[in-house]
Formats: structure tokens, sequence, C-alpha cells
């Protein structure tokens, strides 16, 4: 390839004949093999008639297929570089049905075609070659990798219509091998993007046909590019068939999910994500926590307090402690609607998969404020019996709240025992700081290897346990 690109043909052809004197040398002679074929294409383009068709000699010497006449005189169209003869040999199948086209000489046709008629050249002598009986089946299912090979170097000026010869080949192609079935959708939904706003809809159509035709061995990637291209252009209904393809045809399907969920989300495109939310509610597999984030978030701002409500409880079944920031806005939620009922179900679930003190009391003073701006104790007196059972409580601005609203009722028997258990709960939160603390002074007390120059924390511990925070204490009681 080096001495080809440097126009020393003679050079290629000493390196091919020693390399095919090399014993064992399998691999490297089949490679040097294709080189020559392709030294052979160089050449005819470069005006060397005559040394393309030596170097064609040597190719199909070394090969080991029993050619006829019409298939040598097909090896020297594709030297002379002839595409209309090419085209007309090909058509008179009934001629060369005996022989066997190699690959090689396959990929030179695709790249004639290309170079000299574009792709709609390519595209004829793909269905030609096609036709051509000989050809073991396993190699026309190679064709098409050979021929988008060859695609870059075509036209460059049809670059555009490459999505149209793409979707082409989608519609009216053969079955596909695995590696054409990535190229043939990765180039459609790339070049897709290229063409006229009027054009992508149809295309994004045919590429959609096609997948669910041929359900396997295909790139993630492309079909969620066509989904956000369908959303993009407000098509939902493609959309959600693109995600109906994929979704039963990947075992992990998270990415997906996720990337699809964050487009329809940015989109504000809640018929989508609301399909995604069912779907995702009835699956088996667990979310990682860019997914639960991603859920939550819709679940909390976009979607209905029962969206919300069934998501959060899907999402606490798989994922425990991982969203609790996130859980927050679909209380608040749930408790804006006024479905106490199920914010406390919620909390019951949540309490369940945490410690107690994780709840963030800020969450708890926000519903309780909500009933006290609306006035309404005794919502707030049958919040604080459920918080009870479950080992919560208030903090003090909303016990302090709490007895407020009973004063303005005139219930003092009840703002009395507000006020009591309040001092008998600072008593007991106080009493088992200093408890703690006392151990702590205790064991640094005892701590026997201690440097003489060491300067002792033991007199700041007493600091902490001395008569003022007991006095504190005993205070809060009398008051």
């Amino acid at each position: 390839m080096y001495c080809g690109k440097a126009k020393r043909f003679d050079l290629a052809i000493k390196a091919f004949n020693v390399i095919s004197l090399i014993p064992g040398n399998a691999d490297s002679r089949k490679q040097a093999l294709r080189s020559i074929a392709t030294l052979s294409i160089a050449a005819s383009i470069c005006g060397k008639q005559q040394l393309s068709k030596k170097l064609l000699s040597e190719y199909y010497g070394a090969c080991f297929y029993d050619y006829r006449q019409r298939t040598s005189e097909l090896f020297h169209l594709v030297a002379s570089g002839n595409i209309t003869e090419i085209f007309q040999l090909l058509e008179d199948t009934d001629q060369i049905h005996t022989s066997c086209i190699p690959l090689e000489l396959q990929s030179k046709i695709f790249y004639l075609a290309g170079y000299y008629e574009g792709y709609s050249g390519m595209f004829k002598a793909y269905r030609l070659l096609q036709r051509v009986r000989g050809i073991p089946a396993a190699e026309k299912a190679q064709q098409l990798h050979c021929l988008f090979e060859t695609l870059p170097y075509s036209k460059p000026h049809e670059g555009v219509n490459r999505g149209d010869f793409a979707c082409q080949l989608l519609t009216h192609g053969p079955s596909l091998s695995g590696n054409a079935k990535t190229s043939v959708v990765d180039l459609a939904v790339e070049t897709q993007k290229l063409a006229p706003e009027n054009e992508r809809l149809p295309r994004m159509k045919a590429i959609l046909k096609f997948l669910v035709k041929t359900p396997t061995n295909i790139p993630g990637r492309a079909v969620e590019t066509l989904i956000q291209e369908a959303i993009r252009v407000n098509d939902v209904s493609l959309a959600i068939a693109g995600h109906a393809f994929i979704h039963p045809n990947f075992t992990h399907p998270v990415d997906h999910y996720y990337n699809l969920v964050n487009v329809a989300l940015s989109l504000d495109e809640n018929k989508l994500v609301g399909i995604l939310l069912r779907e995702f509610r009835e699956s088996s597999f667990t979310p990682d926590d860019r997914m639960v984030n991603l859920l939550l978030v819709y679940a909390a701002r976009v979607s209905s307090a029962d969206d919300a409500y069934a998501t959060v409880q899907k999402v606490v079944k798989n994922e425990k402690g991982t969203y609790r920031f996130l859980l927050q806005e679909v209380i608040q939620k749930l408790s804006a609607e006024g479905d106490d009922r199920r914010v406390v179900e919620l909390w019951k679930d949540y309490v369940s998969t945490v410690h107690p003190w994780e709840i963030d009391p800020k969450t708890i003073r926000a519903r309780f404020i909500m009933y006290r701006n609306e006035g309404n104790l005794v919502k707030a007196e049958a919040f604080l019996s459920e918080l009870s059972k479950m080992g919560l409580s208030f903090d003090k601005y909303c016990y302090s709240a709490l007895q407020q609203m009973n004063l303005n009722v005139g219930n003092l028997e009840r703002a009395k025992a507000i006020r009591k258990e309040v001092k008998e709960k600072l008593l007991g939160a106080e009493l088992s700081r200093i408890e703690e603390l006392e151990k702590y002074r205790r064991m640094m007390e005892t701590n026997v290897n201690k440097k003489s120059n060491e300067r002792s924390t033991a007199g700041n511990i007493r600091f902490l346990t001395d008569q003022s925070d007991l006095g504190f204490a005993r205070n809060s009681l009398r008051k």
C-alpha cells in the first residue's frame, strides 16, 4: 500500500512476490491480494492501463477460483474503469453464473459505480450483484458491508443523498448481516439530519420500518438519535414507535431510558414521558441513580400526583436511599393536592428504607406550615399523630406554632400539654447529650499514655458537662 501511494507499482509487485514466498503467512498473503487488486484500480485511474492489467493478472493468477473467460473479462473491465460495460456484463448474468466474483472485485465495482455515477450507480451495482448466481449466500450477506466501505469515496457533492441511498437499501435490501445492519442504520440516522425538513419524517419512518423487520444487532444510539429527531419535529407517534421497538429488544435499556426521558423532559413532551413512566413501573430492571433522579424530577414537577406516587413507590422497592432530596418534592406535590393519606403512606414506605434521623426536618416543617396557613388544626394534629407512630416528631418551631394554633381557638389544656411535651423532649435530648459527653470525658481522662507536654482536652469536656448545661435542662422544666 505504501508503494501504491508512492506510485511505485513495480515495487508493489516485488513486495507481493516476497510475501507470497513466506511459509505459513496466509493472513499477510490475503491482505497482499487485496492490496494488489486495489493497486490495479489505482493504476487504471492514473492512466496506466497496461500496468493495471499486469497487476490484475498477478491478482488473478494468485487466486484459487476457477474463473471463466467472462469473469476474466469482468476483471479487465474493472481495471479499465468502464462502468457502463461492467453494468452490461452484470446484466448478462447467464454468462457468468458459474463463477464466483470475489468480494475484493465487488468492492472495486462499488467504488467505480460511486465514483462515476454516484449513489444511484452504487445501488444499481448492488442490485445487479445480488442477481448474480454462483455467489455464495455468505458472501452476498457481506456485499453490503463492502458497499458501505466504499461510500466515503463516492462523489463528495452527493453527500446529502447518502441518507436517501441508505433508506433505499433499508426498504428494498435483502436480509443483512449484523455489521451491515449497524452500518446502514448509523448511516441513515446520521445523514437524515442533512435532509430538507419535509423529507426527514419519511426517511425516519423508512428506518423504523427496517428496524421492526430486523430487531437484532441494531445500535441503541442510532434508535435514540431517531427518537430525538422525531421529538424535535413533534412527531410523538414516531418517537413512541421507536421506543416500542427498542424497549423489548435490549437486555439493559437503562441508558436508553435515561436519554429518552431526558430529551422528553427538556422538550416538555409529557405524553411520551408518561408512557415511559408506566413502562418503567411495569418493568423488572433496576434503574441506576441517573434514571431514578430523572423519573422523580418528572414525577415531582411535571406529572400528576397519581404518577408521582406510583413512580416513587416503584423506586422505593428498587433503589434505597439514593433519592431523598427528590422525594421531598414528591411529598410536597402530594401535599399541595391535599392527599394526606398518600403523604403519610409514602412516608411510611420511605422510613422503612432509611433511618428516621435521615428525614429532612424541612420537609416535615413545610407540610405543617401549609396546615398552619390554612388554619386547619384538625389536619395538623392528625399529621403529628401519624409522625409519632413512625417515630418522628416536629421540630421546636412546629411545636411552638401548633401550641399557638390551639391557643387561638381556646384549647388551653391542649396548649399546656404541648408545652409539657416539648419540655420533656428537650430535657430527654439534653440529658442524652450530656451522658454521651460524660462518657467521652471519662474515656479521655483514662488515657494513660499521654505526653506531658500534650494539652489535655478534659477541660473542654468538663466545660460542656458543667452545671450550666444541667441548669439549662432544669430551667426548661420550670418554664
